[in-house]
């Protein structure tokens, strides 16, 4: 799809063309209430973490971000992620109960975070377009410092993560 100029949008969120992703949190489910092995599948979800990971990198590298437009990110990007997400998933849910890793994500924030989650994600694209509308989008094209450019980003994540938190809150009480 993106190779015939479909839009990054339609790719981005049509579900048949997110396969991959689904796919990969339906095998981390079936593994993680399913296994036998703990040890074995922490050393498997450490190198998938690890080679997603540099995926991720050699992506950053060719396009010097994480740019949602860019086919190298829209093909292997966010299949890395997912695998990336997965085996994350994998060494908290295997962890020690009484690790730090386990508390952080077992902490309020973090399950407070997991109640609005779906509701976050079904929002933030029109959250992402009106923020976009409104002028706070950070622009590439600008010619501007990369601190500036940085500086734009940062503006733009608050104000759109605070923007979706707030309509996915008002969406649970009212």
């Amino acid at each position: 799809m993106l190779f015939r100029s479909i839009p990054w949008k339609a790719v981005y969120v049509l579900p048949f063309t997110r396969m991959d992703t689904l796919a990969i949190g339906a095998w981390t489910a079936v593994a993680v209430r399913s296994a036998p092995d703990w040890q074995r599948l922490k050393r498997q979800a450490s190198w998938a973490l690890l080679i997603s990971g540099l995926i991720l990198f050699a992506i950053v590298l060719h396009h010097h971000e994480l740019s949602r437009g860019a086919k190298l990110l829209q093909t292997a990007g966010y299949t890395a992620l997912a695998v990336a997400a997965a085996a994350m998933i994998i060494h908290v849910v295997s962890a020690s109960q009484r690790g730090c890793r386990v508390k952080f994500f077992d902490s309020w924030p973090l399950r407070q975070a997991g109640k609005f989650s779906y509701t976050m994600y079904l929002i933030n694209l029109p959250v992402f377009f009106w923020i976009a509308r409104a002028g706070l989008a950070p622009d590439n094209t600008s010619g501007s410092s990369s601190v500036l450019h940085l500086m734009r980003l940062a503006r733009f994540a608050f104000v759109s993560i605070s923007a979706c938190l707030i309509l996915a809150v008002a969406s649970w009480y009212f």
